[in-house]
């Protein structure tokens, strides 16, 4: 009679083999991000420069939004990157999903202000700039701006 051990080893070897790990398109396995206020998305692994270069080409020169799309789905990791690291600031009135849809539209202002003459710097590290200033224009807008119990906060013709 087989110990209880080696019928658990059995299982665990049979389960292994049914699992098939995913696999991006360049074969690297994949990973999922959890993020408790985005739910699950895929973790792939990012297009090279040229192919990068290939859709900005297109996108600029000929207006093809497949490609602008394409390079939008792509950066998506800049948007969960900056939001998931950002800390809001108390009076912050929105939620995590506010800022992660400022993030995405900093992407397309990102991808749209991108210049390839300009310089060598990856698309991903241009947009950074971009989803940053988008994410604390989100904060400022959506401010809690009264403060009753501080005067330091009260407008100059306000106080009496």
């Amino acid at each position: 009679m087989e110990s209880l051990w080696v019928i658990k080893m059995k299982i665990e070897q049979d389960e292994s083999t049914r699992r098939k790990k995913r696999r991006s398109s360049k074969g690297r396995p994949t990973r999922v991000r959890k993020k408790p206020w985005l739910g699950t998305y895929p973790c792939i692994a990012r297009m090279d420069k040229k192919k990068e270069l290939e859709l900005l080409t297109t996108y600029k020169e000929e207006g093809d939004l497949d490609a602008r799309n394409k390079l939008v789905e792509d950066s998506m990791w800049v948007a969960g990157w900056y939001t998931g690291s950002f800390k809001p600031p108390e009076h912050y009135i929105g939620t995590k999903h506010d800022l992660f849809q400022a993030a995405i539209i900093g992407i397309f202002q990102g991808i749209d202000a991108y210049d390839m003459d300009r310089g060598d710097a990856r698309l991903g590290t241009y947009l950074a700039y971009y989803v940053k200033n988008c994410v604390r224009r989100e904060v400022a807008r959506n401010a809690k701006h009264e403060h009753p119990n501080n005067r330091a906060y009260m407008p100059m013709w306000m106080e009496g």
